[in-house]
């Protein structure tokens, strides 16, 4: 099936990626020749000359993998096991197709060590597999950062390099490979901020949850194509910017749960007319839902729940067409519309301050809600409020002319649980 897929990545994409080496060469100190006399290969690993390859640049592949297996310091299930000899195509994870630039020669197309809790760290011998599309090494124990080299891989449309031990920031050398489109750095510990050049980027898909990501959301969030963007479970703060509405043709799932995100919801929420799941549970947000929500036509799924929004959950919301799944739970909500209570659909409105449901706020926490109502036509983006959520169980607006907001989340786990979206487990 990743052969298959290589070949059409080939198919697709020959006009748009020239193969290069003399770059990738530069870039390592390497003219000519990869080993000196003896045989020994500048980088520490052993080559014989004898060895017979198909190609040049099939050669220039086993180098790169041998450093690679160099660099591993555990390998429990042997992946690599077989990583020796001229015969790459064969080795365990490595995936051959037709070259882009002649078809009548085999090359490294992609690369998949899924799941073999290998530990190491990558060598910036990578960066000589450039034409490769593919590198899957999620579920393992790589840590580290991820070597500068990787630039050179022109052909590179696949990126994932989920649930492993990565450090650094964001790394910004990923963004520089032409033909990226999917993106996954999920359960690492990169931290800082994201970059807006991420949401410059022609990215189908994005993955960075469950990292040690900060600060705000980039105000440019709407120059991305992704269909899906999950960014739960960071420390993200501030607003969502208003230029989410700008995604309205292509975002299908938007997964911001379990951050530090505070201020209202914005009302370009409701221009997301392709969005199915809309998430950003376990936050700080404030104030009432945007009436352009009625329009969200292909909404399937809505978790806005442990939040402090008040207001009332109207008939618009509960009746969209798709919408299966509205958790609302776990906010300031004074009322809902009686459609919100079907058997056909899942709503979850617990421990809010509707009077006529089960399983409320006590009086005294809703009374003290509605006493500090929130205009959000008043605030922008980004506002002078803060947020910060209170050791005490205590609700906690308090005015200084602008707001400031509490909501105990101190019982929720740093990291949520995975929890299964309609198209698979995101995060």
């Amino acid at each position: 099936m990743l052969s298959e897929l290589f070949i059409i990545f080939f198919v697709f994409f020959s006009s748009s990626f020239p193969c290069a080496i003399s770059h990738i060469q530069a870039s390592f100190g390497i003219s000519g020749g990869f080993s000196n006399e003896n045989g020994k290969v500048k980088g520490g690993f052993n080559f014989n000359a004898s060895m017979v390859f198909g190609n040049t640049r099939l050669e220039h592949s086993f180098k790169a993998l041998s450093a690679w297996k160099k660099s591993i310091i555990h390998d429990p299930f042997h992946m690599t096991a077989n990583w020796d000899g001229p015969d790459v195509c064969s080795y365990n994870g490595v995936f051959c197709a037709k070259a882009l630039d002649d078809p009548n020669i085999d090359v490294v197309g992609g690369l998949d060590l899924t799941g073999g809790e290998i530990a190491g760290e990558l060598p910036k011998e990578l960066g000589m597999l450039n034409d490769t599309a593919l590198i899957h090494i999620n579920s393992n124990k790589f840590t580290g950062n991820l070597p500068s080299s990787l630039t050179g891989l022109s052909m590179l449309r696949e990126v994932d390099l989920s649930n492993n031990n990565f450090t650094g920031p964001f790394p910004m050398d990923l963004l520089n490979l032409p033909g990226l489109k999917y993106l996954d750095l999920r359960y690492n510990n990169f931290h800082g901020e994201i970059p807006k050049e991420v949401f410059e980027k022609d990215l189908d898909a994005l993955f960075l949850n469950d990292n040690q990501f900060s600060g705000s959301l980039p105000k440019n969030i709407g120059k991305s194509k992704v269909s899906v963007a999950v960014l739960a479970n960071n420390e993200l703060s501030g607003c969502i910017p208003s230029s989410i509405g700008e995604m309205s043709s292509t975002l299908n799932e938007f997964i911001l749960s379990n951050n530090k995100i505070s201020g209202c919801l914005p009302e370009e929420i409701g221009s997301l007319r392709e969005a199915t799941v809309f998430d950003v549970s376990f936050n700080s947000l404030i104030g009432s839902l945007p009436e352009s929500m009625s329009r969200l036509s292909n909404i399937e799924e809505i978790r806005i729940s442990n939040n402090n929004l008040t207001g009332n959950v109207t008939s618009g919301l509960c009746e969209l067409p798709k919408l299966w799944n509205f958790s609302f739970s776990d906010n300031y909500f004074s009322d809902e519309d009686s459609k919100c209570d079907s058997s056909e659909k899942t709503y979850d409105d617990r421990n809010n301050c509707i009077p006529s449901r089960p399983e409320q706020k006590s009086e005294d926490e809703c009374s003290e809600a509605s006493k500090q109502p929130v205009d959000c036509a008043k605030m922008c983006c980004p506002g002078k409020f803060h947020s910060g959520r209170q050791r005490s169980g205590d609700f906690k607006w308090s005015f200084s002319g602008n707001v400031t907001i509490g909501h105990d989340n101190s019982d929720r786990s740093n990291k949520l649980e995975r929890e299964e979206s309609s198209t698979g487990v995101w995060y």
